[in-house]
């Protein structure tokens, strides 16, 4: 679906399809998902730094759509958590002010930015068609999420 090899980046359980959820409660729910997983040093740090990325400006990118993210020393590797609210986050703040219901969190090294980049570019060319965001939120758990994404 999405052109790259997501298997070594997205492990199944780092995907979380729920109901509903506040912005906070979404992004604490990923940060815990990422920084129970070998790929993150300093779990403090990340959360510092996604909440840091937020106040900045809202990863709502609009369509429903939503991408925090951040580069930093503590990061071992490129990884993502991913979430479906299916009612919505209506509080996320998002480009369009639109509910944001899909949610991937990217993390990278700092010297990572051209794999941050190629990851980011994947996921907003793949997700700009409202069938593959459809196919997405159409997901009830997220085993046939993550196996959609396969």
């Amino acid at each position: 679906m999405f052109g790259i090899d997501l298997s070594g980046i997205l492990p199944r359980e780092r995907v979380v399809v729920v109901e509903k959820l506040a912005k906070e409660e979404a992004l604490n729910t990923l940060i815990d998902l990422l920084a129970a997983s070998p790929l993150v040093g300093s779990p403090s740090e990340l959360s510092e730094g996604i909440h840091h990325r937020e106040k900045l400006m809202s990863t709502g990118i609009g369509y429903g759509i939503a991408i925090p993210h951040v580069r930093m020393r503590s990061i071992r590797d490129v990884g993502m958590a991913a979430m479906v609210v299916k009612q919505g986050i209506d509080d996320y703040e998002s480009l369009d002010a639109e509910p944001v219901r899909i949610i991937f969190m990217i993390v990278a090294r700092e010297d990572q930015h051209v794999q941050h980049l190629k990851l980011l570019a994947s996921l907003t060319s793949c997700l700009k068609h409202a069938e593959n965001r459809d196919k997405l939120l159409a997901c009830n758990d997220a085993d046939s999420f993550y196996e959609l994404l396969r």
